[in-house]
């Protein structure tokens, strides 16, 4: 771990930030632990939160009705732009910090049981209604 950690901050001090790609372009990169050993260098407007915030914006949803689920850092942008962001068990603790609830790990059905609690919850207020 404090090897890998190493080589990450060696990374983002090298690429993240102003840098240029293969063809010579600028380009601004940030550089991202996806899951284990796997290492993203994404451009800044191609990250899961701008692409959960285009979709909302398209279908005319609020940040307050959309929910996201996650468990790696490249999942952070989005679980920072949806009101219901659930991080995964297995998830690291600044994933869970991160999100405003955890639900059980991958194994023993976490993103299921988010999903039903979020489905029952929505059932609940339309009754209320």
């Amino acid at each position: 771990e404090p090897m890998r950690q190493r080589i990450l901050q060696d990374l983002r001090d090298e690429y993240q930030g102003m840098s240029h790609d293969g063809t010579g372009r600028e380009r601004f990169y940030d550089v991202l632990l996806s899951s284990e050993g796997n290492l993203e260098f994404v451009l800044p407007h191609t990250t899961k939160g701008t692409a959960v915030e285009a979709l909302a914006n398209h279908w005319g949803f609020s940040p307050d009705e959309v929910m996201t689920l996650g468990d790696s850092e490249n999942d952070l942008s989005m679980l920072r732009f949806a009101g219901a962001s659930v991080a995964m068990g297995n998830g690291k603790p600044n994933i869970k910090e991160a999100a405003r609830y955890v639900t059980t790990d991958n194994n023993h059905q976490g993103a299921a049981k988010a999903i039903y609690s979020a489905i029952a919850y929505n059932n609940e207020l339309l009754k209320n209604q």
